[in-house]
């Protein structure tokens, strides 16, 4: 009975082995090829609140700005999505934004942006 049960071990670890480098070459193919292998999640959109991309076009960004991130935090017991925004010149700029009314409670980020946008 002993060998039986050692020859069932070594067939079912040789197929899980098997199983596993398959899977890992198909990984493999698509990493290379580019793909990614899980979508973006998108951001929770809370209820009662403005699409993302209405809030992003209300933030009057300069041409050919990026948005590098957006992520939804509680600061100060306050709802706020943080946008983060590659802008021309490689400057990054991190905006604070209240989803239900669109407006931006808090800037970080260089001088410079503030003073060409918001006079």
């Amino acid at each position: 009975m002993g060998r039986i049960a050692i020859v069932i071990v070594v067939i079912a670890a040789f197929f899980l082995g098997a199983v596993s480098f398959w899977w890992a070459q198909s990984l493999w193919r698509g990493y290379e090829a580019g793909d990614d292998l899980l979508p973006a999640p998108s951001p929770p959109n809370p209820a009662g609140s403005l699409p993302l991309q209405t809030l992003v076009a209300r933030l009057n960004l300069p041409p050919d700005s990026r948005l590098l991130e957006v992520e939804l935090e509680r600061e100060d017991g306050r709802l706020l999505y943080e946008i983060e925004v590659l802008l021309p010149g490689g400057r990054v700029r991190e905006y604070y934004v209240d989803p239900r009314s669109g407006e931006v409670v808090h800037e970080e980020g260089e001088a410079a942006h503030l003073e060409e946008n918001h006079p």
